[in-house]
C-alpha cells in the first residue's frame, strides 16, 4: 500500500513538532497570485495586514472603508463531492465510490468574509477578517497485514471483494472471490503458489481482515473572526522627495477561533471512510471555541520606488485555551499561532502610458524562525504587471510552486483570481484556486496620478474645442 502522506491539515503539527500549532487561515487573492508576498508592499489591504508598518506609507492615497468576500476550493473536494453523491444514491453499496481516485488528499473548501471589512490609510487602519477552511483528509491504514507482506492491492479492488464475499454462501465461493481479485497482486509481491494459498486462505478463515484495508477518514474545520487596530508612523526622507522615508508600526488583534473535529476511534481521530456518514452527523458535537490576543510590528524603508520591510507577526501571543461550547475545557490541545519574522523588499517601474502603468516585483522571506521549515518553501516571489488602468496580471512562486493570478478594478470595486499550490510538510500537495471580490478599495497611486492626468488631458482638449467653435462663430 502507499504510504501515508497526510493527517488532518489542522492539527498536523502535534504529531511532528509534539507541540499544537495553529494555521493562519485568511488569505487574499492578489497576495496569493504573487507568490503570497505583501511585507513589501503598498496599495493593498494585505499590505498593512502583513506589516502595520505600510500604514505610514500610504500617505498619498487611501483605502478607503472596504468589504472583501472571498472564497477557496481544492478541485478534489468536488471530485468528493461527487464521490459522495454517489454513496448516498447508493448507502449499502461501497464500491460506489473510487477510492482510489480519493487517497491521500485533503479536499478542502474556505470562506473568507463577509465580515472583512474596514479602513486603512495615511497611518490609520482597524478592520476585521472572518475566514473559514474546511477539510476531509483520506489516507490509507498502514497497520495491515498486507503491508507488512509487502502486498499492494487496489483499494477498490478490497471494496469490490468485501461486497461480493458479503453474499457469498460457502468459504469455497470466498476463495474463488479472494483469488479473482487478489492472486495476481499476492504473485507480483514474490509469495510462491504455496504461500498465496496460504494467505488467501487467512483471509477465508478471518474475513474481517479485510477491514483493515479499509481507506481512513477525518473531517475538521476551523472558523476565525479577527478585529485589528493598527498605526503606522512614517518619518520623510524630506532631502529626497516627499515619498521617501521609514516607517514603523504596530497591530494589536483579537481573534476568536472554533473548531470542528469529527472523532474517530483510529489513531489521531481518523476512522474508516465507511463511517464518513456518521461523522458528518457527530461533527457538531464536537465543536471547541477559544480567543486570543496578539500583536504585529513592523518597519518599512522607502526610497522613491524602492521598499523594504520586515515585520514580527503574532508576537505576544496569549495563545488559544480551547473549550467545548458547553464551556468545558478539554478534549483538544491548548494552542497558539508561533511567531514569525518576515521581510523583504520591492522595486516599481512606473510608465505613463494607456498600455501599461506599472511594474512590481518583490522578493520575501516568510516565517523564517521557523526551523521545520526550508529556506525554499520560506521564499516568495512576485511579480504583478498593471495594464490599461484597470487589468492587473500577476505570477509569483509559494511554496517552492508556482502561483498565478489576475485583477480588475473599476472605481470602487475589484476582482482578483489566484490559482497556488498548498504545501503540507512538504511531501503533500494541494491545488487550491480564490477569487476575491473587494469594494472600496483604491487604486495604486500610479493610476490615481494617471486618472487625473487623463481628466487634465480631457478637460484641455475639450477647453480647446471650445475655444475654436467659440472663434469661428465670432468669425462668422
Amino acid at each position: 500500500m502507499k504510504k501515508i502522506l497526510l493527517l488532518c491539515c489542522l492539527l498536523p503539527a502535534s504529531v511532528i513538532q509534539a507541540v499544537d500549532i495553529e494555521p493562519r487561515i485568511y488569505r487574499d487573492a492578489a497576495s496569493l497570485g504573487m507568490g503570497g508576498v505583501g511585507v513589501s508592499s503598498i496599495g493593498y489591504s494585505f499590505s498593512a495586514i502583513a506589516n502595520p508598518a505600510n500604514l505610514g506609507l500610504m500617505t498619498d492615497h487611501d483605502i478607503a472603508p472596504f468589504i472583501t468576500l472571498g472564497a477557496s476550493i481544492n478541485p478534489d473536494m468536488i471530485t468528493l463531492i461527487n464521490e459522495a453523491k454517489s454513496f448516498a444514491d447508493n448507502p449499502d453499496d461501497f464500491t460506489a465510490i473510487d477510492y482510489e481516485q480519493l487517497l491521500n488528499q485533503a479536499p478542502s473548501i474556505g470562506l473568507n468574509g463577509p465580515l472583512s471589512a474596514g479602513y486603512m490609510g495615511k497611518g490609520f487602519g482597524i478592520w476585521t477578517t472572518s475566514s473559514m477552511n474546511a477539510t476531509v483528509a483520506i489516507t490509507e491504514s498502514q497497520d495491515n497485514f498486507l503491508t507488512r507482506l509487502g502486498i499492494d492491492v487496489n483499494v477498490n479492488a478490497v471494496m469490490a471483494a468485501g461486497k461480493e464475499i458479503s453474499g457469498s454462501a460457502n468459504s469455497a465461493e470466498t476463495m474463488a472471490i479472494f483469488r479473482k481479485y487478489f492472486e495476481a497482486d499476492f504473485l507480483a509481491a514474490g509469495l510462491s503458489v504455496d504461500q498465496v494459498a496460504a494467505e488467501l486462505q487467512k483471509l477465508v478463515d478471518n474475513p474481517n481482515l479485510l477491514r483493515e484495508l479499509i481507506p481512513l477518514a477525518r473531517l475538521s474545520a476551523t472558523a476565525e473572526i479577527t478585529a485589528n487596530i493598527a498605526y503606522g508612523y512614517k518619518i520623510p526622507f524630506a532631502a529626497i522627495d516627499d515619498v521617501s522615508g521609514i516607517s514603523f508600526g504596530a497591530t494589536v488583534r483579537f481573534s476568536q477561533r472554533f473548531k470542528a473535529i469529527s472523532e474517530g476511534d483510529g489513531p489521531y481521530g481518523f476512522s474508516p471512510i465507511d463511517q464518513l456518514p456518521a461523522q458528518f452527523g457527530s461533527l457538531t458535537d464536537s465543536i471547541y471555541q477559544a480567543g486570543s490576543i496578539s500583536s504585529d510590528f513592523g518597519m518599512s524603508l522607502r526610497i522613491q520606488n524602492w521598499i523594504f520591510g520586515v515585520a514580527v507577526r503574532d508576537a505576544l501571543s496569549s495563545g488559544y485555551q480551547w473549550k467545548n461550547m458547553d464551556g468545558l475545557s478539554g478534549g483538544i490541545n491548548d494552542s497558539k499561532i508561533p511567531y514569525s519574522v518576515d521581510f523583504g523588499s520591492s522595486y516599481r517601474f512606473l510608465f505613463k502610458n494607456n498600455f501599461i502603468q506599472e511594474v512590481s516585483i518583490y522578493l520575501e522571506f516568510e516565517d523564517t524562525t521557523d526551523p521545520y521549515t526550508s529556506w525554499g518553501n520560506k521564499l516568495r516571489l512576485g511579480a504583478e504587471v498593471k495594464l490599461f488602468n484597470f487589468l492587473d496580471l500577476r505570477v509569483g512562486m509559494y511554496d517552492t510552486f508556482i502561483t498565478a493570478g489576475i485583477g480588475m478594478g473599476w472605481k470602487w470595486m475589484r476582482l482578483d483570481f489566484a490559482y497556488y499550490r498548498e504545501s503540507y510538510f512538504d511531501f503533500f500537495t494541494s491545488d487550491q484556486f480564490y477569487i476575491n471580490m473587494t469594494v472600496g478599495l483604491d487604486n495604486s497611486p500610479s493610476r490615481k496620478e494617471r486618472s487625473i492626468e487623463k481628466q487634465r488631458e480631457q478637460d484641455r482638449i475639450q477647453s480647446q474645442a471650445l475655444s475654436l467653435i467659440n472663434n469661428s462663430l465670432e468669425g462668422l
